[in-house]
């Protein structure tokens, strides 16, 4: 896939959302969902090329326009940090993925229903799936067009704590957990 028909996609997952939906009532629980929605809405009001999927207990934001930029690896890590931190900030664990590649998004042919698929939302998903720790992996297809582009500067991210690289090659955010987070990847159980 050239990089041009890419985009950028978050893909997280709000944890204990069954619980949350057992012992709080609807008005509660949308107002911790509105407010997680917030810290991103500032960031479209400044500028508009990120979109937001939410159903249930995840959140999918997704790059439009399709095609790599420096800038969107920017945006849609400061996208995670930023919803994460809501999150966090209101005791609600989140675990998600930011992952680049393939993602469409279009409308059925009686114009009706928003259709979404691709591999970006797989390599996500698959990806958030198989972690057990609360925070934001930076999957290898979502950085490395970026370090192509400038060269060492994740590395140097790394060695400043903004993110925790594993032997993987995966990043891991969280602000909160970083100092302590095993390095070592998980078990895949395939």
């Amino acid at each position: 896939m050239a990089l041009k028909q890419g985009r950028y996609l978050l893909f997280l997952d709000i944890l204990g959302f069954s619980q949350l939906v057992e012992t709080k009532s609807a008005e509660e629980i949308y107002s911790v969902i509105d407010d997680a929605l917030k810290a991103f809405e500032r960031w479209e009001e400044l500028n508009g090329s990120f979109r937001t999927i939410y159903f249930s207990d995840t959140f999918i934001f997704y790059q439009d326009p399709k095609g790599y930029g420096d800038w969107a690896f920017l945006d849609v890590y400061a996208i995670g940090g930023m919803v994460l931190s809501a999150l966090l900030a209101e005791g609600i664990p989140a675990r998600g993925a930011i992952s680049f590649g393939e993602f469409e998004v279009k409308l059925d042919t009686s114009s009706r229903h928003q259709v979404y698929f691709g591999k970006a939302l797989v390599e996500a998903y698959q990806a958030e799936q198989r972690e057990k720790w609360v925070g934001i992996t930076i999957l290898p297809s979502a950085w490395r067009p970026y370090e192509a582009n400038n060269p060492g500067v994740i590395d140097t991210f790394a060695t400043e704590g903004v993110w925790s690289k594993r032997r993987d090659d995966v990043l891991l955010l969280n602000p909160l957990l970083l100092p302590t987070v095993d390095c070592n990847p998980p078990a895949h159980s395939q």
